[in-house]
């Protein structure tokens, strides 16, 4: 019997994707983290990879398990609507196998001096967060025709890259996040009004019943709403404070966009 939700019919490798934090949970309760975190004053591949799958408390855990959900379900769902879930599929592992690296490599360059070790999901859910923005980018061009092009992508890239400095202090480059924020705001909203995205949108709305279409919409600005707070909330306060290195975070959406990116359009 084949799982369906809607119109969408689950395989075995979405229940991969739906289902991944069990793993993650499983590996809590059956490990010492402490056996599988990265020692910065002595790292190996090994530890570097091991490291992105292991937590040190049930909050930790959670503290990734969920935001986990608010990335990903968004960039599966969009994925599985615009019938693009076979670059799906290759982005999810592409990230799930890199970004341990990537993230680990930032730890190494900029932790030893602060922190002895460290472990966690963060990096690789922050290169999922990106991969929802590419997976948005997709729908917009299978299902509305959207001619993306390279400025698309890059301000799509600096208004999430730069949300965090909604909340926290980045000291003397913060003018030039601002900046970087609102041009490609104001870009985007050029783009989306030069095709016509948001009159197709309500088109097609209007092609659904009246409550359908409210509980769309509700459902999409309420995933927006959460998909920007966790994004946000994935920053400390501070470059490096409380055992979390933003440079990681960081490092963990660059290489997620880059890696959809390839994947989604690269060889478009």
């Amino acid at each position: 019997m084949k799982l369906k939700i809607g119109k969408i019919e689950i395989n075995e490798k979405d229940l991969l994707i739906l289902l991944f934090p069990l793993i993650l949970t499983l590996i809590f309760l059956l490990t010492d983290a402490s056996r599988f975190a990265l020692d910065l004053r002595d790292p190996n591949l090994l530890r570097m990879f091991t490291s992105s799958f292991v937590h040190w408390d049930l909050s930790h855990l959670l503290g990734n398990v969920i935001p986990y959900y608010v990335f990903v379900l968004p960039a599966w769902y969009l994925a599985k609507s615009s019938e693009t879930e076979r670059k799906l599929y290759i982005s999810f592992l592409g990230i799930l196998i890199l970004m341990p690296f990537v993230t680990g490599l930032m730890h190494i360059y900029t932790g030893p001096i602060l922190f002895k070790s460290t472990a966690g999901f963060s990096g690789t859910v922050l290169g999922f967060s990106a991969l929802a923005i590419i997976s948005f980018l997709v729908f917009l061009r299978e299902k509305f025709g959207f001619r993306l092009n390279l400025l698309d992508f890059l301000a799509n890239f600096f208004v999430f890259a730069c949300l965090p400095a909604f909340t926290y202090d980045f000291g003397s480059i913060e003018p030039l996040l601002w900046i970087l924020f609102a041009l490609s705001v104001l870009w985007m909203l050029y783009r989306f009004k030069k095709e016509e995205i948001v009159s197709k949108a309500v088109s097609r709305l209007k092609k659904y019943r009246r409550i359908t279409a409210a509980s769309k919409l509700t459902t999409f600005t309420g995933f927006l709403i959460l998909f920007i707070t966790f994004y946000i909330v994935f920053f400390p306060l501070e470059f490096v404070e409380a055992e979390v290195n933003i440079f990681s975070h960081l490092s963990g959406f660059v290489g997620g966009f880059a890696v959809g990116y390839v994947v989604c359009f690269l060889d478009d």
